[in-house]
Parts: C-alpha cells; structure tokens; sequence
C-alpha cells in the first residue's frame, strides 16, 4: 500500500513539474517568435526609411548633376531653351521612374517582412497554445497515474461500488504514460467486451 501512496505522489509531483516545464518551454519560444516579429518590424521601417534617404540623395545628385549641365551649356553660349529643355526635362522624368522603381522595392520589401513579422504573431500564439495545451495534458496524466495508484493502493475502498464498476480496472497493464488496456478488459460497457 506505501509502494502505491508514494507512487500517487510521485506521479501528482511528475504531473505538475511536467506542466511547469511545458509553460516555461511555451513562453521561452513564445517570446523568443514575439521578439523576431517586433525586430522585423523593425526592419522593415528601417528599410522604408533608407529608400526615402536614397530618394533625397538622388534628387540632390540630380539637381546638382543638372545644375552642372545648365552650367556648362550657358558658358558654351547655349541657349536653355528647346532641344536643351527637352533633353533636361527627359533626365527628370528618368529620375522620376527611377524613384517610383525604388519606392515601390522599398515598400515589397517592407511589406513582406511584416508579412513575415504577422506570420511570427501567429507562430507565438500557435506555441502558447499548443504549450497550454502539454501543461493540461501533462496535469491530466499525473492525475490519472495518481488515481490508478491511489486505486491499487485501496485509498478508494471505502467509496461505494456498484457491480458494473467493481473490477473495472483489475486488468489494467500500466505502460508508459497512460494506462493500456488488455483486449480482453471489460470497459464503461461491462455486458459487451471488447474484440
């Protein structure tokens, strides 16, 4: 009857000590996805930021690089004006493609980090679930370890029983984890056996 009681014990202690772990092992990887999807958040402004930056650079590139071309035709005794214009206002419309090809790179990229950052939410949430999950299903096997123990030990003897539960569980072969059940076992129906 001690063998039984201790392993009761045992077996309530594994259970919660097994719950613990899987809620700390949910929560570490939790994180650890919460923090991934924060950091490419981050990125992802970081990326939107830069293109803006690149943007302002080549625009002052461009205005300095045209400032130099109006320059250098005025000292050659060209006039601004026609074919010059033309060829100026063909340079901008240029740098304007090249802005829109770079913002709309920019924005892909940072659109499909956060893309990748949501994906992580749900990875986070996924994890805690299914490690809420371990936890109960770990309390539940301690609980029922414990129980069939406590049932071998005779600490539930002086529980009433009425003939379609006694011996219920007298062919119980305890395996690991939960119990297995022989073939033959009577089980919740006691007039119909099991094939």
């Amino acid at each position: 009857m001690w063998f039984e009681v201790a392993m009761a014990a045992v077996s309530l202690y594994s259970g919660i000590k097994g719950a613990q772990g899987a809620a700390a092992a949910a929560r570490a990887q939790s994180t650890e996805a919460m923090a991934n999807a924060k950091y490419l958040r981050e990125q992802a402004e970081f990326s939107r930021y830069m293109a803006r930056l690149d943007m302002q650079a080549a625009d002052i590139e461009h205005e300095r690089h045209r400032g130099a071309q109006e320059s250098v035709f005025a000292a050659a005794g060209v006039s601004l004006s026609g074919s010059v214009m033309a060829a100026l206002g063909e340079s901008e419309v240029a740098q304007e493609r090249n802005h829109f090809r770079r913002l709309v790179a920019s924005e892909n990229d940072a659109n499909y980090m956060i893309k990748r950052a949501d994906m992580n939410d749900r990875l986070a949430r996924n994890i805690e679930s299914a490690g809420t999950a371990r936890a109960q299903a770990s309390i539940l096997d301690g609980l029922a370890s414990a129980g069939y123990w406590g049932y071998k030990g005779g600490l539930f003897d002086g529980l009433k029983t009425t003939p379609a539960t006694r011996g219920m569980f007298d062919n119980v072969n305890l395996g690991i984890g939960t119990p297995q059940l022989k073939m033959n076992q009577t089980f919740l129906f006691p007039r119909q056996r099991m094939v």
